[in-house]
């Protein structure tokens, strides 16, 4: 993003100037630039969240230099380095050694995931936040569980993807032949975090009845074309693109498996996680933008003992 003279993505010029417009329009409930399209009157802008976080960046770079796309590049730079420390803590959390080191493993995924995290767009954010939640999930950090779990909420709409986090350590838990009730806190912590940023929501109730038609599209597939991110990778172009990263896991699993280790109760629902991004990923290449970390944190959870 920051090496080229103009934004990556189309979508990045859309985020950045909502997010330069948002301290004149607030949190618009119409979109007259589709003057003939339903979105005339009947806005909801699910991005709200994303576009506060990004308007001081690039507001004050249209002040101070003239262009507001510098500050929305800065904004991806930021964003991709508070993902390399929060993955750099989240292995430290697990005791793997040279944790920082690990963390450059993520130079083996594939390109898809390194250009859409460059792009001006709500998933990047949202990436970090599930990071967040994860990180103080493992650490049974309630408050930050349920806190992490509202703003993610308020994000955008994929930020209930958060709820994926609580629901693989109840499930990790349950493989395991246990489960405490700091598990199941977590788990009440993140649902009233989610709740709250629902009801607090500055298009309730109407974000309610939007969110039950994008989790209908994603369960049946789009009424109308929404773009190839929704739809699958072909089988060998994701083989051929994921090749080096699940080489690796799958060394890390072999070896774990060699080496009689039982895993933890947490390590399972690390498991739980990411198996389940990469299926998502499988799915939709939407989600390669969450899958080749995870998958990370798991290599690294499996390998650490070794190392």
């Amino acid at each position: 993003q920051v090496s080229a003279p103009f934004l990556v993505g189309y979508d990045s010029y859309y985020h950045t100037k909502m997010g330069l417009l948002l301290p004149s329009i607030g949190f618009a409930g119409e979109f007259p630039w589709m003057y003939w399209t339903d979105l005339r009157e009947n806005f909801i802008n699910h991005y709200y969240g994303f576009h506060a976080l990004l308007c001081p960046a690039v507001v004050l770079a249209d002040k101070f230099c003239g262009d507001p796309m510098v500050g929305a590049k800065t904004f991806s730079v930021l964003i991709a380095a508070g993902i390399g420390a929060l993955l750099a803590l989240i292995l430290r959390e697990r005791r793997v050694p040279f944790a920082g080191l690990l963390v450059l493993l993520l130079v083996l995924a594939p390109w898809h995931f390194w250009i859409r995290l460059s792009y001006i767009r709500a998933p990047a954010p949202n990436l970090l936040l599930l990071l967040c939640g994860l990180y103080f999930a493992l650490r049974r950090n309630y408050l930050g569980a349920g806190l992490t779990a509202f703003a993610a909420t308020h994000l955008y709409s994929g930020g209930l993807f958060i709820a994926a986090v609580p629901c693989s350590l109840v499930a990790g838990h349950l493989l395991s032949g246990r489960i405490g009730r700091d598990v199941l806190r977590v788990l009440g912590a993140v649902a009233a975090g989610i709740l709250l940023g629902l009801l607090t929501s500055p298009y309730f109730p109407a974000n309610l009845s939007f969110l039950a038609r994008e989790a209908m599209n994603m369960v049946v597939g789009p009424i109308v074309h929404a773009g190839s991110e929704w739809q699958p990778y072909s089988t060998w172009y994701f083989l051929e693109t994921s090749a080096p990263l699940l080489a690796v896991w799958g060394l890390a699993i072999v070896s774990n498996l060699r080496s009689g280790r039982k895993l933890s109760p947490d390590s399972v629902s690390l498991f739980v996680l990411q198996a389940g991004f990469f299926a998502l990923t499988c799915k939709s290449r939407h989600f390669i933008e969450y899958w080749p970390a995870f998958a990370l944190i798991h290599i690294g959870d499996l390998l650490g003992p070794a190392i």
